[in-house]
């Protein structure tokens, strides 16, 4: 019997470090900027692979899951801001120490959901993503490159010098955003 145990646990033990090491040269494979891999946690027999971190506003109690490739090129930048909306919340893209202009900013208007409609945001570069406590949410993200990244003619964007910075603010703006702003969520205080 106890032959037949030490087998089986042998066997589980097999699987788990074969599930562990196909995870491991899963990650290996993936395309992450600057080597930045997905942490690879195990519990008891399932391999995990964590691609996101968790952004929590401790203001206004909202959540957002963002991928984890972002942080090294992410700051968060909290203003107060001119017009209806009273608050955003903006995640900059940050490229060696220099920071440019906002890939995602959140903003949290005064007003409920229908008062937002009323005034016209409805048809406006802002996208509602829920309405709480007399404040409605909403996102924006940038319609163009930042101008730093224009060439000496100020016409085109100087690709030659800038390529991997566009190439990152290209893939947060237009493949992550859009999933990422599905995970807004709203958290007991």
């Amino acid at each position: 019997m106890k032959a037949m145990e030490m087998n089986c646990f042998s066997s589980i033990l097999r699987s788990m470090l074969k599930l562990s090491t196909n995870a491991q040269s899963l990650a290996k494979k993936s395309e992450y900027p600057d080597d930045n891999r997905p942490a690879l946690i195990m519990f008891e027999e399932v391999v995990i692979v964590d691609r996101f971190w968790t952004y929590v506003d401790p203001k206004y109690s909202f959540s957002l899951k963002l991928p984890r490739w972002w942080k090294p090129y992410i700051v968060v930048k909290r203003t107060n801001h001119p017009g209806d909306a009273q608050h955003a919340i903006l995640f900059r893209f940050k490229y060696k120490g220099k920071v440019y202009q906002e890939v995602l900013g959140i903003y949290v208007f005064r007003m409920t959901l229908q008062q937002w409609r009323k005034k016209g945001y409805k048809d406006s570069p802002y996208v509602v993503l829920a309405s709480r406590n007399g404040n409605t949410f909403a996102y924006l993200t940038p319609e163009e490159l930042p101008s730093e990244f224009l060439d000496k003619t100020g016409n085109d964007f100087d690709y030659q010098k800038y390529g991997k910075q566009i190439r990152l603010i290209k893939r947060m703006v237009n493949d992550n955003v859009p999933k990422a702003v599905k995970t807004f969520r709203f958290i007991a205080k």
